[in-house]
């Protein structure tokens, strides 16, 4: 594992993981040194505990100097912090020659596109240092529905001189991997089963597709919330990070969803909690799901059940959420009491803090583990209320 811009230092148990900044290949007779670097942001992600991500420029740029100092004349960086940072390390590293980057999930391709996914770019994307230096920088989507193949000519001073590639379309047209087939195969009759396995029924597509997801209501959040909040019982609410919904679930003719629909939506199995927060808590947890001006992947955005609330994007970070109800009884929405405190259902990931929300496990009271993960309420869901109708309601509205 490669990234120059974690210290793992402070944090016992790992302090003697192989994690290197970067590591020299022989490629033809020539020494090609790669760096790795990894976003900032994964400190937001999770409970990390004293792991600390450093920024990437300084972190790249020191560790292409020793490189240099070394004797390594050609030098890539290999990420994950998105195409923008990528395109800074071209800029501003002087001794790096070509970026390969990840995290924006950035499809760049030249001429007509190769499916459905809209190019950012030419592959590869060409940056100018203010030295005159060009260096190559390149991206090819996710979920390996691409491979990117990038070819360059590197003169006797290691300084690459052509560049060329395209992103491969991995379409019916390209042989499979034998090995990886033979290993899905050890897997496949679990696969199948979850695939064919019936677990409830719908009477539409439930909307869990992370671009809608992570910026306004969708229904699968809605669905889901609905049943962390029915799992409960009475007087309970219930909050989840967008991080927890990937993909739209859409019943088979018949209506009918798989398990391996519900995986493959709401993918992590995880733990479920109840913890009391305050009015106040729930306010600043919901400010910080809406506190991105573009810089995050929108993962923080919060879904809710039993809460209302109304943000508005032109106002600062902080003051956003204009409005903010829950339901009282089960048939009138009040105000919240900022000092009153509330019964929440939510994720292990919010819990543990993903995406900077720390007000859970900071500020929550008698957090406790439900004798049941996230996988199993929604099965008990779906088994309850087959066929389920799931609408927007207005629980989560932007205004502005």
């Amino acid at each position: 594992m490669l990234a120059c811009n974690v210290d793992f230092s402070e944090e016992p148990e790992l302090q003697y993981f192989d994690l290197q900044k970067s590591w020299i290949f022989n490629v033809d007779g020539r020494s090609i040194g790669v760096i790795g670097y990894v976003t900032t942001t994964s400190a937001d992600m999770g409970f990390v505990g004293k792991i600390k991500f450093l920024d990437e420029i300084p972190a790249v740029t020191a560790e292409s100097r020793r490189l240099a100092e070394g004797g390594i004349k050609t030098i890539i960086a290999l990420g994950h912090s998105g195409f923008e940072m990528d395109k800074r390390i071209a800029r501003e590293v002087p001794l790096v020659d070509l970026v390969i980057g990840g995290h924006t999930n950035t499809l760049l391709c030249n001429g007509i596109r190769p499916d459905i996914e809209q190019c950012a770019g030419s592959y590869p994307t060409i940056v100018t240092q203010p030295g005159g230096k060009k260096v190559p920088v390149v991206q090819a989507y996710a979920y390996t529905k691409y491979l990117g193949r990038l070819n360059v000519t590197i003169d006797d001073d290691g300084r690459i001189v052509e560049y060329s590639g395209y992103p491969q379309l991995l379409d019916a047209h390209i042989p499979q991997d034998p090995a990886a087939i033979a290993l899905l195969d050890r897997f496949r009759k679990e696969i199948d089963a979850a695939a064919s396995k019936i677990v409830g029924y719908s009477t539409s597509v439930l909307g869990g597709e992370i671009k809608k997801c992570r910026y306004e209501e969708c229904t699968l959040a809605n669905l889901v919330t609905d049943a962390f909040d029915s799992s409960y019982g009475s007087n309970a609410y219930a909050m989840i990070g967008a991080k927890s919904l990937y993909h739209d679930i859409i019943p088979k003719k018949n209506g009918s969803i798989t398990l391996l629909d519900l995986l493959n939506a709401f993918p992590f199995a995880g733990n479920v909690y109840s913890v009391q927060l305050t009015g106040l808590h729930i306010w600043k947890t919901l400010e910080i799901g809406v506190r991105s001006n573009g810089e995050t992947t929108g993962s923080e955005f919060v879904h809710t059940s039993g809460i209302r609330y109304k943000f508005n994007m032109t106002k600062p970070t902080g003051q956003r959420v204009v409005e903010l109800k829950v339901l009282v009884d089960g048939q009138t929405w009040q105000n919240i009491d900022y000092s009153a405190i509330y019964q929440i259902v939510t994720t292990q990931l919010m819990i543990d803090g993903a995406d900077r929300h720390k007000v859970f496990a900071v500020k929550g009271r008698n957090i406790t583990q439900l004798p049941f993960n996230d996988t199993e309420i929604l099965l008990r869901y779906f088994k309850k209320h087959s066929p389920v109708t799931v609408n927007l309601d207005g629980r989560v509205e932007r205004v502005g």
